[in-house]
């Protein structure tokens, strides 16, 4: 155990997530008392050089192997553009550093594969964005089923993001999220997907409708050609039997978004929170009848204190500290690397069942022996 000592830190990507969401909280008195900034690689753009001068110790690196061979750096936070990620994490790991890899981790699951295989054989902190077993509403959620308040599940909608419309309206240039590997699936349905495996278990086979629906996009008057599927529908069937519907689409989406719903025999679970976040504000316990039974704001409540603290992107904070956690607790992430490669092989399943019109088991053609969750109170 080693709590009290701070976490050191290298970090690629240098753009609004490094910059809007951690840097101020890297600053703080927090961050301060558990990280030591020593690295900032960039893989467009130059801007980590001044934030390197923002931190007393750290450097700015425009060439990525030299930050993780000249930095005493023992973990990478990869938050470089998306289709960088596996390659990134990976050479992280075999630098013998832990990691922290922002979604979409890789574009299929053999690119996980080799993530979780490396880490485990070094023994080594692999944790995914987004880290939602460890988020206190979806911890709550997780344990209220877990101990059958909603009796047999059946069924589950989950909410919808959307992101943007014909013309993107993003600070810095988005068509990485256009790219192959990317795409809404992977960048906002993840999000679905890593909450619904975390609460109601592992998933057992899909069917799916995906494509192109409008084939480019513009920012800033350039056109950008979408290369990825914009556009996703599908239909999951747990391992506990309940099906579940998860659509992500390039298109817009209001505030007031489509919550995340659970259905069981003996009631229902409903989120709420203004527009669905990773971590929703709290849920309404509904009884069999559809009476409310009780409706509870999770981060309003002393057990969520600190998670949300007025700054941007809260969740991806709590992300980074519980990557520290594990690392001077010697703990596991709370969605475990295995649970991380099932995610993807659930999206490739996705992909699979649109492209041939039959239902996919994921992993059916690999190994899929890897641990659940505990639906426990952490």
């Amino acid at each position: 155990m080693r709590s009290e000592q701070k976490v050191t830190l290298a970090i690629s990507g240098c753009g609004d997530l490094t910059t809007r969401t951690l840097l101020p909280r890297f600053e703080n008195d927090t961050g301060r008392g558990r990280f030591a900034l020593r690295g900032f690689h960039n893989p467009r753009g130059s801007n980590h050089r001044a934030l390197a001068e923002r931190f007393e110790g750290a450097r700015a690196f425009d060439d990525y192997a030299e930050m993780l061979d000249e930095t005493d750096a023992e973990a990478v936070l990869v938050l470089s553009p998306a289709q960088l990620h596996a390659g990134q994490a990976l050479a992280a790991l075999r630098a013998g550093k832990h990691v922290y890899v922002q979604k979409p981790v890789a574009a299929d699951a053999s690119g996980v594969d080799a993530l979780v295989r490396e880490a485990a054989e070094r023994g080594l902190v692999f944790a995914a964005a987004p880290v939602q077993a460890a988020y206190p509403t979806i911890r709550r959620m997780a344990a209220l089923v877990g101990e059958g308040k909603l009796g047999t599940v059946y069924f589950a909608t989950a909410p919808f993001m959307g992101w943007s419309g014909m013309d993107v309206e993003a600070a810095k240039h988005p068509g990485w999220r256009y790219q192959s590997g990317d795409g809404p699936l992977r960048d906002h349905g993840i999000y679905s997907l890593v909450t619904l495996i975390s609460i109601l278990g592992r998933v057992e086979s899909v069917c799916a409708f995906s494509g192109i629906t409008v084939g480019h996009r513009f920012w800033q008057g350039e056109r950008i050609e979408v290369a990825e599927d914009d556009n996703t529908a599908a239909l999951l069937r747990f391992e506990n039997g309940a099906l579940v519907s998860v659509h992500e689409a390039w298109c817009p989406c209001p505030e007031a978004a489509p919550p995340l719903r659970i259905f069981g025999l003996g009631g229902v679970l409903e989120t709420f929170g203004g527009r669905w976040d990773a971590c929703p504000a709290g849920y309404t316990l509904f009884g069999p009848s559809g009476q409310e039974l009780e409706r509870v704001d999770v981060l309003g409540s002393e057990e969520a204190k600190g998670f949300d603290d007025g700054m941007p992107n809260p969740h991806v904070w709590c992300d980074v500290l519980h990557f520290a956690g594990c690392i001077t607790g010697g703990a596991e992430p709370a969605f475990p690397p295995g649970l991380v490669r099932h995610v993807y092989d659930v999206i490739d399943a996705v992909f699979e069942a649109a492209s041939t019109g039959v239902r996919q088991r994921p992993g059916a053609r690999v190994n899929t022996d890897t641990p659940s969750i505990s639906h426990e109170t952490k």
